[in-house]
């Protein structure tokens, strides 16, 4: 998709947001871990489940243009994030119940890490978009 309608200062402000976004959810991935190796996480299930407190869900709800809210990848995006943000919170309700299925959902082919994965390489979309 062309990026024409965007200016450079707004492809530069997007990258940021979405290198943002892509931190967030590798740190995500670095609680989740951890909670399924130690059983505890210094984040709650009910608080894990909601999808518009952490980076990607603000900057997805609150922060991200109009413009950039009509392009395909947003639709995308939001609901691989709500699905990412659902698998968290049953992944770490398992972790916290030390229960081992925790961290097959962590390995690869696990569900949470599936979507974990595809909503990575969306957000890699987008900025091969702007590049």
């Amino acid at each position: 998709m062309s990026t024409a309608v965007l200016s450079d200062a707004d492809k530069s402000t997007l990258k940021q947001q979405i290198t943002a976004a892509i931190a967030a959810h590798h740190a995500w991935m670095g609680r989740l871990k951890t909670a399924a190796e130690y059983g505890r996480s210094s984040v709650d299930v009910a608080t894990t489940q909601k999808e518009d407190v952490c980076p990607i869900g603000i900057w997805l709800t609150r922060e991200i243009s109009s413009s950039l809210k009509a392009r395909p990848l947003y639709e995308r995006t939001r609901g691989l994030h709500a699905q990412f943000h659902r698998e968290a919170a049953r992944t770490l309700g398992l972790a916290l119940a030390r229960d081992p299925k925790a961290k097959t959902e962590l390995a690869e082919g696990g569900t949470f890490s599936h979507v974990a994965n595809e909503l990575r390489r969306t957000l890699y979309d987008w900025l091969a978009e702007i590049n």
